[in-house]
């Protein structure tokens, strides 16, 4: 049962006037409903935070990715982001996974659903080069749990305190999770709208990859599915939002939702992102789906909240931050249209901007070193310093190999070579193009700084995009495209390499 403001939808109870916009606004913000939804909604969401805080926990991922790295590549203005030392981040991801359970339980609420955001937002500052969309995406959600009280329904700590427990909320929390949601599908649909997509990459070298899956794969190796597969991905994105809050059609989109995540678990490596995303995606369902569902009695009738209409001091602090939440929602996936250049290339506003799956990159990028006091030169070796996914993320973004070559350049001054200089020679292939230069190996890269937009020594993406794939192997790419950069000596502590580095 939805319980709604007993006063009339076109008049004032008090005077009978009708209602001007700013009290037709507050009437829908605050009017009460059924917090159930959002109750399941906070225990799957905790359920998925202490399910991966375990699974990292348990594995030799956690020490692969915060502990063995000699060196971090981290977000521009969170170069202080630090792990902990010693075995500190065990304990770190034992603190997050307590956090989602209490989350889950509703068992110290808000102690927990701070410290899930703390610490899961620690984690994902530490290294950019783990980063993915279903991480930020978790940030956001584990934020607005910090500001709805998700606890009001079924918890422990209404068990604790029966007072604190309530069958009803306010309106408007229940809607800016949904928002925060169709937001996800709605700019990553928007951002399929793009050239290399619509003509079926690199969706096409995806699913000829995973041609010797059992039962689908041949029918993957049929390159008629790929327009299916990216004309589909492109309207499913783009109409989830509206046909979820079309009644008549919201269990049909929500069917089509599941295919779709569960097939995207099969085919790509995203982690909890799609199971997250079909629990999550039930919110779009009548607030009280799980009380009817599962035939829970309400004990406690929800009660219609006396007026509704007037914007009260509290209620214009939330309006104020409704406002500037959703803006920042709004625009911040639109700066990438400001940057020059294309995004899938350089990189500039590719990141919170829900730009999911659009680009196959292979780089391969050497890093030339020169001492200008003896004038000795050579091929830095970085396999001591980036663990291979590290090095795979920074090689085809400008903004790390920047941020890496001054980390490179801190660790030869603290070893007598004060004002050394590095070049890089990185060749990018995207979407199946033949590969080119991606970084001018002319500019001395330890004297550049990190930056929010595009820098001119970034090469612009010049190459067509072709009928076939290039599907040449890296090692050979310096014999088949000549690319020349001198380095004719050995810079002490580096090793010489014949071919690119993937």
């Amino acid at each position: 049962m939805v319980m709604t403001s007993a006063t009339p939808a076109a008049k004032n109870s008090s005077s009978g006037s009708p209602l001007s916009w700013r009290q037709r606004v507050c009437r829908r913000l605050f009017e009460p409903v059924d917090n159930s939804s959002l109750t399941v909604f906070r225990m799957a969401f905790g359920i998925a935070i202490a399910a991966y805080a375990w699974e990292t926990f348990t594995t030799p991922v956690l020490a692969a990715d915060y502990i063995q790295p000699k060196m971090h590549l981290t977000y521009f203005g969170f170069e202080w982001v630090r792990p902990w030392p010693g075995d500190g981040m065990y304990l770190h991801f034992l603190v997050l996974f307590l956090a989602g359970i209490g989350t889950a339980l509703g068992l110290f609420y808000r102690l927990a659903a701070f410290m899930l955001l703390v610490s899961f937002t620690h984690v994902f500052l530490i290294e950019r080069a783990l980063y993915n969309n279903h991480y930020y995406l978790i940030i956001l959600l584990a934020f607005l749990a910090n500001v709805i009280p998700l606890h009001r329904g079924w918890s422990l700590d209404s068990v604790r305190n029966p007072r604190r427990y309530s069958p009803q909320l306010p309106q408007w929390m229940l809607w800016l999770v949904r928002f925060q949601l169709g937001i996800v599908y709605f700019y990553g649909g928007l951002a399929k709208l793009d050239a290399d997509w619509l003509r079926g990459q690199p969706m096409g070298m995806w699913l000829a990859a995973k041609s010797d899956l059992p039962v689908i794969g041949p029918w993957l190796a049929n390159g008629a599915i790929v327009p299916i597969f990216s004309i589909g991905g492109f309207l499913i994105d783009l109409l989830a939002v509206p046909l979820l809050l079309w009644r008549r059609t919201r269990l049909a989109m929500f069917t089509v939702l599941v295919v779709f995540h569960l097939l995207n678990s099969v085919l790509f490596s995203i982690g909890l992102f799609p199971w997250l995303m079909i629990v999550a995606t039930l919110i779009f369902f009548p607030p009280d789906w799980p009380r009817r569902l599962f035939q829970i009695p309400n004990a406690f009738p929800l009660q219609a909240t006396p007026d509704l209409t007037s914007w009260t001091p509290r209620r214009k602090i939330v309006g104020a931050f409704l406002a500037v939440y959703l803006g920042i929602q709004l625009i911040v996936p639109l700066r990438l249209h400001l940057d020059r250049g294309n995004a899938s290339w350089t990189e500039y506003g590719q990141l919170f901007a829900w730009r999911m799956m659009l680009r196959q990159k292979l780089t391969g990028v050497r890093f030339y070193g020169t001492d200008p006091a003896t004038g000795q030169q050579g091929v830095i070796d970085i396999t001591p310093f980036l663990t291979q996914r590290q090095a795979a993320q920074m090689s085809r973004d400008p903004d790390l190999i920047v941020h890496f070559c001054r980390q490179l350049a801190d660790y030869y001054r603290q070893r007598g070579v004060p004002e050394l200089q590095i070049r890089v020679k990185a060749m990018a292939s995207l979407n199946g193009r033949k590969p080119q230069l991606l970084i001018d190996p002319t500019v001395d890269l330890a004297q550049q700084h990190r930056s929010f937009g595009p820098q001119p020594w970034i090469m612009p993406l010049t190459e067509p995009f072709p009928s076939e794939p290039w599907n040449e192997p890296i090692d050979q790419w310096e014999r088949l495209i000549d690319i020349p950069l001198a380095a004719p000596q050995s810079l002490p502590g580096t090793t010489a390499e014949k071919a690119l580095t993937p």
